[in-house]
């Protein structure tokens, strides 16, 4: 993952303890004070500063993925840490908020309209151009592209009154975030794991190859905004792999339908997943995620 902003920290550590937190800045590194409220440890290569702020905990973490000894922070949650190690994005149950955070409007699993809650009063709020609100399960996800980076925040109602809460924010570089505008886009996933979104309008998400994809949980493509109206295109993948033609998948519905005769060119989607087949086995050879996608039809591809 790559840095969310040229702005870094470096570290001075002895016996596995930070003694010394400095700012990298435009090529100047300067020491930085560690406040009383705040704390900076090493976790599995990476650091983590807890800090009380605003009545709640703040947690962000910072990798060096390049090697380089500047760290960069590639996620922050709110709350309160679970026990363990933290991966690049973790929820936190919320404890003592008052009625503030958002409320949303959502129909046919999508979200109509913004809500920023204060004090128990609710405002509607304008979606800039740059941002998109979408349903991931129960929680929503905020997409909002700036400065070369998508920024991909969670939030969450963890006692069921309406009210959602920032539980988790990470970033990820525009090379593997492709965005659509406010009209009919064509978005194609390109190599590596990619996160695709369309914006507005219907759109198509398109793959040239399996490998383009991803085949597990981990690397696998995810399109944040599928909508009524928007397609999945994989008319230039060849479903029957072996051939000198380009074979058109099958939809079959679930995995239920899936058998050892039917799984050469199959397509099948569960759990918010499409999976594909292109060989005579009952394994998946690519998988796409369609984040808050309950159902698909026939309809929703081009095959």
């Amino acid at each position: 993952m790559s840095s969310n902003s040229s702005k870094g920290y470096q570290f001075t550590v002895q016996d596995g303890v930070i003694t010394a937190v400095y700012k990298t800045e435009k090529g100047r590194t300067k020491l930085e004070r560690m406040d009383s409220d705040e704390t900076w440890t090493v976790d599995a290569g990476r650091v983590v500063k807890t800090e009380w702020d605003d009545g709640r905990w703040e947690t962000s973490v910072y990798a060096d993925d390049n090697g380089d000894g500047v760290f960069h922070k590639v996620s922050e949650f709110y709350g309160t840490p679970a026990a363990g190690s933290l991966p690049p994005v973790q929820t936190f149950p919320y404890q003592g908020y008052q009625k503030e955070g958002y409320a949303f409007d959502i129909v046919s699993g999508a979200v109509t309209a913004v809500y920023e809650v204060e004090r128990g009063v609710y405002r509607q709020e304008r979606s800039d151009y740059n941002e998109s609100w979408s349903l991931q399960g129960a929680d929503v996800v905020k997409t909002e592209f700036e400065k070369g980076f998508a920024q991909v925040t969670l939030y969450s109602d963890g006692d069921g009154d309406g009210v959602f809460h920032k539980v988790s924010k990470s970033y990820a570089s525009l090379s593997d975030f492709q965005s659509g505008g406010d009209g009919n886009d064509l978005v194609v996933a390109g190599r590596g794991q990619d996160q695709l979104s369309g914006g507005l309008g219907n759109d198509v998400f398109k793959w040239f190859s399996v490998a383009d994809a991803g085949v597990t949980r981990a690397g696998r493509d995810a399109v944040v905004d599928f909508a009524a109206g928007d397609r999945i295109d994989l008319s230039a993948i060849d479903a029957v792999a072996g051939n000198r033609t380009n074979d058109a998948f099958t939809f079959i519905g679930t995995s239920a339908a899936l058998t050892g005769a039917n799984a050469n060119g199959a397509l099948w989607f569960e759990a918010g997943v499409l999976y594909g087949s292109t060989d005579r086995d009952m394994a998946a050879e690519f998988q796409i995620e369609l984040v808050g996608v309950e159902q698909l039809a026939v309809t929703d591809l081009v095959l």
